[in-house]
């Protein structure tokens, strides 16, 4: 135990004897160890603050040996002032030993972050990129302002122009369903005195003039389906999409209806059919087209459309 002994023997001659006591040089020491060594104590507990609030900055390791250096060099000024009147000189090496082996593995440590810590921007740097995304934040804000603005004006033009369409379409719907109408009576007039021609004065007509009142008769019937038509059309409501319920041959025998009193011409329609969803005046439409394309196109002289329904796996076939 006489190595712990001499470690602690405290009766070597105090450093205040190589001061020859003097109170100023004294003063002037003791004084700026006790100021250093709290110097050097408030480092390291700023280090651990600054670590322990900052995890991201990924220095702890350098942090720590850092700080135990600091701590160390702040205890040996501590030692040293306790030497001014003892002369624990052992202890003090032994305190200057550690601190010299952990400033080399600090220096050691020092060099490998050099690269790391010049990658980190200056506060300079940073506040100039700050203020470049600050001004690049303020110009994509007046973009989507402008953007804001220009969509509804987009919007107030589509709706204005939607209106003006619904009108427009309005005002015409009307007009075609006052024409057709209109146009109807005259049309029947002329049919009607084709037929009185035909049946008054049968006798007293050529057969070149008889051909001749039959085409007035086929092109009467055929403007009438036109009038038809255009009457379907002008109640038709744009704006309903919904399907309704219908009867499926009722929408051909209403189609073919139009077609009654034509000469030479025998639709004939299935027996058996069935509910459908549709729409029941766009449907009778496209069937009347149907059976007036298979009229206009027939170059035979008895004319013949025979329809044929079939309902496959929940769909109607229709030939």
């Amino acid at each position: 135990m006489d190595w712990l002994r001499r470690f602690i023997d405290g009766s070597y001659m105090p450093h205040g004897h190589c001061l020859a006591w003097q109170p100023d040089l004294l003063f002037m020491h003791v004084g700026s160890d006790i100021l250093i060594a709290l110097a050097y104590f408030s480092i390291p507990a700023t280090l651990t603050i600054l670590a322990l609030k900052r995890p991201d900055l990924n220095f702890n390791r350098f942090f720590i040996l850092f700080s135990l250096f600091i701590f160390g060099c702040g205890t040996s000024h501590v030692i040293g002032t306790i030497n001014i009147w003892n002369g624990y000189y052992y202890i003090e090496g032994m305190v200057k030993a550690l601190t010299a082996a952990v400033s080399v593995l600090t220096a050691f440590a020092v060099w490998p972050m050099v690269p790391k810590l010049l990658n980190v921007p200056s506060f300079e740097a940073l506040e100039k990129a700050n203020n470049e995304l600050k001004q690049e934040v303020a110009k994509r804000k007046a973009a989507e302002q402008a953007l804001s603005e220009m969509n509804k004006s987009l919007e107030a033009k589509v709706k204005r122009r939607t209106k003006d369409l619904e009108q427009s379409n309005k005002a015409l719907k009307e007009f075609v369903h006052v024409a057709s109408h209109d146009l109807k009576a005259p049309l029947r007039g002329i049919n009607n005195y084709a037929q009185f021609l035909q049946e008054d004065f049968a006798e007293n007509i050529p057969d070149e003039g008889k051909e001749y009142l039959a085409g007035i008769k086929d092109l009467a019937a055929r403007m009438g389906r036109l009038l038809q038509s255009l009457l379907d059309y002008a109640r038709v409501d744009s704006n309903t999409r919904d399907l309704q319920p219908a009867n499926l041959k009722e929408i051909m025998q209403r189609a073919a209806k139009r077609f009654h009193g034509e000469p030479h011409v025998t639709i004939t329609l299935p027996e058996t059919s069935g509910e459908i969803y549709c729409h029941p005046i766009q449907l009778t439409a496209v069937f009347a087209n149907i059976f007036d394309n298979a009229i206009k196109y027939n170059d035979k002289e008895e004319k013949k459309i025979d329809v044929d329904a079939e309902l496959v796996d929940g769909f109607w076939h229709i030939n």
